[in-house]
């Protein structure tokens, strides 16, 4: 895998859940936070109020793209 791009509201604060919580690394803009992870590249990208990154399944079933434990 490339890069992982994560929908966000807030930038900063969700920066801060991502850096302290799992030690991620950090390069910051205003529109985006680039996160370096594991080897990965995860983008935190800012996103419209009431946009999210959910999906209908076949059946109608609204899902989630990523889900964290």
């Amino acid at each position: 895998m490339g890069t992982t791009y994560i929908p966000v509201y807030d930038i900063i604060s969700s920066k801060d859940w991502y850096v302290n919580k799992l030690g991620a690394g950090l390069n910051l803009d205003e529109d985006k936070a680039i996160l370096n992870l594991a080897d990965q590249s995860i983008f935190l990208v800012r996103l419209h109020q009431g946009q999210t990154s959910n999906f209908n399944d076949f059946n109608g079933e609204e899902r989630f793209s990523l889900s964290l434990k």
